[in-house]
């Protein structure tokens, strides 16, 4: 319940990017959208153990309309860019590498958390049994999830360098 904000951002800016896509190009939005993504990862470093959770849903709302306004053109372009007869397999190979993509991110990220955090602690957090647990005691956890989110940060704004510099933007017609 708490990745809502998450989520709504993701569904309402993804249309709207996308209607913008169709009538110009795929490259600002997808260039924009791994910034605003960027912004809510770093927005995120900010939150402590005691941040109230409007905060927390400021951040992720940021971070989903950044990634709405990301894919929905960015799918476009890689659709538009495969001949009529390949885009099944493009699409499949979008998909694949995505997915690919989201599980080496979220192992890559508990790596990065777990690295710093004891394993009493870890067990305590990951099987929801923090009620009572000091803010100090869950400061290993929250340092290592803030080096997890600077990490994605840095992945976000690659994301955008490299959406910048893909082939010259394409111009859809009605």
């Amino acid at each position: 319940i708490k990745l809502i904000p998450l989520a709504a951002g993701m569904l309402v800016a993804s249309p709207i990017a996308g209607w913008w896509a169709d009538r110009h190009s795929s490259r600002a939005p997808a260039v924009a959208g791994m910034v605003l993504t960027a912004v809510g990862m770093a927005g995120m470093t900010t939150l402590e153990v005691t941040s109230p959770f409007w905060q927390s849903a400021v951040w992720l709302g940021i971070a989903g309309v950044g990634s709405g306004v990301f894919n929905s053109p960015n799918t476009a372009a890689m659709m538009g860019a495969a001949p009529p007869h390949r885009r099944g397999i493009a699409s499949g190979t979008r998909t694949m590498l995505q997915n690919t993509g989201a599980v080496i991110s979220i192992a890559l990220m508990l790596m990065i958390v777990t690295a710093v955090v004891p394993t009493d602690l870890l067990f305590s957090i990951f099987s929801g049994l923090t009620t009572g647990l000091s803010e100090d005691r869950l400061e290993p956890f929250m340092d290592g999830m803030h080096s997890a989110l600077w990490v994605l940060v840095v992945f976000a704004l690659l994301g955008a360098v490299v959406s910048g510099l893909r082939g010259r933007p394409e111009r859809t017609s009605d």
